[in-house]
């Protein structure tokens, strides 16, 4: 499931940068480098709603009752319960699509996160974002955090939720944290203002 959809190779997105909920201001420590590993093609300031449960926010996302969506059942609030980061509710947050300018590997792409200060909040703020973001289309989305945090299917076999919508519909499904993302593949990135 979704191995058609992540071997695509995916367009400069860099024209669809600001068209989420609300233009986000960038923060101290958040603008990449020209010369980076990364550029940013999304950003936007969010408000986490008041009954919004972090615990929760596979089960409750509406990702899981598009019909157009193929959803990976592996990719649950169980499996993916030790989030590093939760979000809170009335929580400011920046929610940005960090696009990968060359192949890196998870290692690699965390320590570009860690430079920015991004909180890894997992499968659950992944669904958080495609609920409340407008994803452009053939974007692969991976939210990726520390692998003792990510669901383990065995030695050498972490897995990272995913996110990839096309015209023909979209799949939220698990990648594998021990390979490599080619350019193109967007991680996702959040920070907090505060």
């Amino acid at each position: 499931m979704g191995a058609k959809c992540c071997a695509r190779r995916f367009p400069d997105l860099t024209k669809l940068a600001g068209t989420a909920v609300e233009q986000g201001s960038r923060l101290p420590g958040v603008l990449l480098s020209s010369g980076g590993t990364m550029k940013s093609v999304l950003t936007a300031s969010v408000k986490i709603p008041p009954s919004y449960d972090h615990r929760l926010g596979l089960k409750a996302s509406k990702v899981r009752q598009c019909r157009d969506t193929l959803f990976n059942n592996r990719v649950n609030d169980v499996n993916f319960g030790r989030v590093t980061h939760t979000l809170v509710p009335h929580g400011h947050y920046v929610f940005e699509l960090l696009q990968l300018k060359k192949t890196l590997c998870s290692e690699d792409c965390l320590k570009e996160l860690e430079r920015i200060r991004s909180l890894f909040v997992g499968a659950q703020g992944l669904a958080f974002a495609i609920d409340n973001l407008d994803i452009p289309r053939n974007t692969l989305i991976v939210a990726l955090d520390q692998p003792k945090s990510l669901h383990s299917e065995g030695i050498r076999s972490v897995r990272v939720p995913q996110y990839c919508r096309t015209k023909a519909g979209a799949v939220l499904d698990l990648g594998f944290f021990h390979g490599v993302w080619s350019a193109g593949t967007c991680m996702l990135a959040v920070t907090s203002p505060a």
